[in-house]
């Protein structure tokens, strides 16, 4: 029950998009999509918690998604804990300042990359928006 709150960090991504769009136009998608990175792990895991307490076939769905987007997301957060020495090898993850130091490795590893596919599609757009203009 304590997972149901992350589904709440969708607003992050979704607020960052509209100030993006408001303050840096120019910068909208990378700014959401790094949002959506720093997020995408903790948004899982609420989402897959969703398969237990909707008992329908929205929740089934819903819950689907987030269990396969953890199994991709947060495949690699330990090992790269480990492997920056925030942890130590073979140790158990227990407690919350474990989780705390995966979610936040993945969330910066996710970032980056979400923030760089975005910083494309506004690359991709500024040309095509460069090109209409010159015809």
């Amino acid at each position: 029950m304590e997972l149901l709150p992350l589904n709440a960090l969708i607003l992050v991504p979704i607020s960052v998009y509209f100030w993006a769009r408001s303050y840096r136009p120019e910068h909208k998608y990378s700014c959401s999509g790094a949002a959506f990175g720093f997020i995408i792990v903790p948004f899982s895991m609420g989402l897959y918690i969703l398969i237990y307490l909707v008992p329908n076939v929205v929740g089934y769905v819903l819950g689907m998604m987030g269990y396969f987007s953890t199994f991709f997301h947060s495949s690699f957060g330990y090992d790269l804990s480990v492997f920056f020495g925030f942890l130590e090898p073979k140790e158990v993850v227990n407690g919350l300042n474990h989780y705390v130091i995966i979610y936040l490795v993945e969330g910066i590893v996710w970032g980056l990359a979400y923030g760089c596919v975005g910083y494309g599609i506004d690359t991709y757009l500024k040309r095509k928006e460069s090109n209409n203009v010159l015809t």
